[in-house]
This record gives C-alpha cells, structure tokens and sequence, in this order.
C-alpha cells in the first residue's frame, strides 16, 4: 500500500514537472527571440585620473572597449548602450580609488543592450553553414551557434543534391500532450533547412572563452523549432540585433563629439582672447599710470627745484 502511494507521489511529481517544462517551452516561445534585453543598469567603471576633467568621455571609451564582451555588471555581453549619464551622490560623485591601483571607480547610468540568452529559451538564427552531423547558424549577425546532429528532429533526412536538411511534419511531433497548439501542424508538410534559412532553435549551452561569446549550442528538439516561415519578414527586425541602430548611434555619438569639441575650442579661443584684452587693458592702464606719475613728479621737481639765478 505504502509503495503504491510512493509510486503514485512520484509520478504526480513527473507529471507536475512535465507540465511545468511545457509552460515554460510556452512562455518561451512569445518571448523575444534575439536572446537580447534592454534595460537601464548602473555601472561601475573604472576611469584612469587623467581622464577626471571629463568623466562621461573616460566611462564611453571603457564602455566602448567592453562592447562585444561579457561584462558581469550588465550580466551579459553588452551589445550597444545609450542615453550615458554620470551618477553625482555627493562632492566627489561617490568616487572611490581602486585598490593596488590610481584607478578611479566612477558610477554611470547607461540604457543597455544586453546578450543574455537563458538555458532552453528560444532564439532565432541564419544559417551559414550546412554539414552532414551538425548546422552552423549566426544570430542577430554576430554571435555564432551550432545544433549538433544529436539534437536534430528524427524525421529529418539530409539530401546531398540540395545540401539541405529536409523536415516531413506529419503533425504529431513534439506536441508533448499540449492539446492546445496541436492544431498549428495538422497537416503533413515537408521544410528545407538550408544555407540562408531562418532556425528557430532551443538554447542548451553557451560555451564561453574569458569574456567573450564563443558559440551557443542548440537543438532542435523543442517545441516549435525548426525553420521559420521566410514570408514573416518582419522577424529580420528582430533577427538582428539593432545592428543599423547602433552604426547611426555611433555616428551620432562620433558628431555629437565633434560638437563638444568644436564647442570646446570655441570656448577656450574667446577665454583666451577675453584673457588678452583683458591683460592688454591691464598694461594699457599700468602704462599710463606709471606715465602721470612720471610726469607728476617732473612737475613737482620743476616747482620745487631752486632757480640757476638764485
């Protein structure tokens, strides 16, 4: 009786995590599929002294270096940022030395946007790559992923002649008892999956060296995965990961420096010219000081000195 109820509790438990890991496929599959999240985070960044007299221009160019790499303090790899902002808690910014070095730890808000795909969400990605026991994709144009043949769907057959990897769906796989979208695949169909074609896959690691994305590992298991419709062209806003957005951002960050420093040099050209007139002023007045003077005192010894006669 004991072990019947031991046996009933733990397929209650399997059926509960069954369910539980359906949902979650579920709820992964509306959510965003560059694996990017932007958000407004506050860093942390080490600034060199030198570059005090202009905190935003110093935190930019360590931002600028850690793009493209995993940075613990965004809790991903930063892909792009914007709307910078120096954060001010009282005389000094709230500024702190580095230990073991002349480093200054200058606080920052920054809009960012951040790589960080999760275990078993779903991304989506381009294939650049074709082989016989794996397929190479690159998702949003920059990161690259392969789905090893263990990974692959059992219907799918490689035809050597196309250099392709062919899906028969019948309507049946992959459901998992979830009645609810059975009816998206009723019908039987056959999908390519080539060189060019959009992949919906499954995240199962990200292999990374140091602080930069080597490659993420996917499957082709999942519910919903495989190639994506190529009419639904709207998807290739998403694919890329705001790509044209940051080359203009860049220009505009790269005009915006060149205001702020023809504004600069402007600045400094009239402090230095006020500077001059004013010293040229200075002289002038000390010039014709020093000249009534002279002339004073000649006219005072004029009056005061005794005649050649007396």
């Amino acid at each position: 009786m004991k072990r019947k109820r031991r046996d009933d509790d733990e397929e209650e438990d399997n059926e509960g995590k069954r369910r539980r890991r359906r949902r979650e496929e579920k709820e992964c599959k509306h959510k965003n599929t560059t694996g990017c999240v932007t958000s407004v985070v506050r860093v942390s960044v080490p600034v060199h002294p030198s570059k005090l007299a202009n905190r935003k221009k110093g935190v930019r160019e360590q931002l600028d270096a850690k793009t493209l790499r995993h940075h613990d303090g965004f809790g991903g790899v930063l892909v792009k940022y914007e709307e910078l902002s120096i954060v001010n808690e009282d005389e000094n910014g709230g500024e702190t030395i580095l230990p073991a070095s002349s480093y200054v730890n200058v606080k920052a808000m920054v809009k960012a946007t951040v790589f960080a795909p999760k275990m078993r969400s779903y991304l989506i990605g381009k294939v650049n790559k074709i082989g016989q026991d794996h397929i190479g994709l690159v998702v949003g144009n920059i990161f690259n992923a392969s789905i090893p043949i263990e990974k692959f769907k059992e219907n799918m057959m490689f035809d050597e002649s196309k250099n392709a990897w062919e899906i028969i769906e019948d309507g049946t796989e992959n459901n998992d008892g979830d009645e609810e979208e059975s009816d998206e695949s009723s019908s039987m169909s056959m999908k390519e999956i080539k060189v060019g074609s959009r992949v919906k896959f499954r995240v199962e690691k990200v292999n990374r060296e140091d602080d930069r994305v080597v490659l993420l590992v996917g499957s082709l298991l999942g519910k919903g995965c495989g190639p994506v419709d190529s009419s639904r062209q709207g998807d290739d806003d998403e694919e890329t990961i705001n790509g044209t957005d940051a080359a203009a951002e860049d220009d505009a960050d790269e005009e915006e420096a060149k205001r702020d420093k023809k504004r600069k040099k402007k600045e400094k050209k009239e402090k230095k010219e006020k500077k001059e007139k004013k010293e040229k002023k200075e002289k002038k007045e000390k010039k014709e000081k020093k000249e009534k003077k002279e002339k004073k005192a000649k006219k005072a010894k004029k009056e005061f000195s005794p005649s050649s006669s007396e």
